[in-house]
């Protein structure tokens, strides 16, 4: 299953520094650059096989860029359900396609 990097926002966060720490929790990355906030939506129902439960959510996705590759290590909860991968803009055009 491939998906994007995805969190909530905690009190006191706007978007960007929530999309920021949750890069950095599930990714270990430490310099990355913001670029661009799309401005659309995903609303969604889905079966959340980490929390093994039915969720309710309203996705925002933001554009970030890879600074450099310098990274932490990741928490091993996390390394369990997470196997990383970084596309460029041009792959991820083809990253979310089901071949037939």
């Amino acid at each position: 299953m491939h998906g994007l990097i995805t969190g909530g926002i905690d009190d006191g966060e706007d978007i960007v520094e929530a999309a920021k720490r949750e890069l950095y929790e599930e990714s270990g990355y430490k310099n990355v650059k913001y670029i661009k906030d799309p401005d659309f939506a995903i609303h969604t129902f889905f079966w959340h096989r980490v929390k093994k439960s039915n969720r309710h959510a309203r996705f925002r996705y933001l554009m970030f860029e890879l600074v450099t590759d310098e990274r932490d290590e990741i928490a091993p909860e996390e390394a369990a359900v997470h196997h990383l991968v970084w596309k460029t803009k041009k792959e991820l055009e083809t990253f979310f396609t089901v071949a037939e």
